[in-house]
Formats: C-alpha cells, structure tokens, sequence
C-alpha cells in the first residue's frame, strides 16, 4: 500500500506522465476550456489511428488523453 506522506511530496519532475485512453478527446477539450485549464498540446490526430491531447497539472504532471480512431 502507499504511505499517506506520498501524497504531500511535491513532484520536481516534467518527466512524470500518464496515458488515459477516453472515448472522446473533444469533450475533454471541452471541459478543459470551461474550467480554465491550460492544454499543453492540443488535439493532434497521428497515422497510426490515435487523436491525442495533453494536459500539465499545476504540478507538473503531464496528462495525456488518448482516443482511438475506429
């Protein structure tokens, strides 16, 4: 299990990242905007059938939501 006291460290790291596979990038988008979060990257399709957007928390964790074309 992890301990309580990982949670008040503070993240000194740009390199800390996750993948969330979402059903739809836009309405991720789309909720960024309303709440005022800063989109890193915005929505990038890519050939190997991927749409793609990135989001970095105020601490640095980089977020990056990953919808598969069909």
């Amino acid at each position: 299990a992890v301990k309580a006291e990982v949670f008040k460290e503070s993240i000194d790291s740009s390199k800390i990242s996750a993948m969330i596979d979402v059903e739809s990038v836009d309405a991720i988008q789309s909720i960024c905007k309303k709440r005022g979060y800063k989109i890193s990257v915005p929505i990038k399709e890519y050939p190997w059938g991927t749409r793609e957007i990135v989001i970095k928390d105020p601490d640095g964790f980089v977020l990056v939501f990953i919808e598969m074309k069909v």
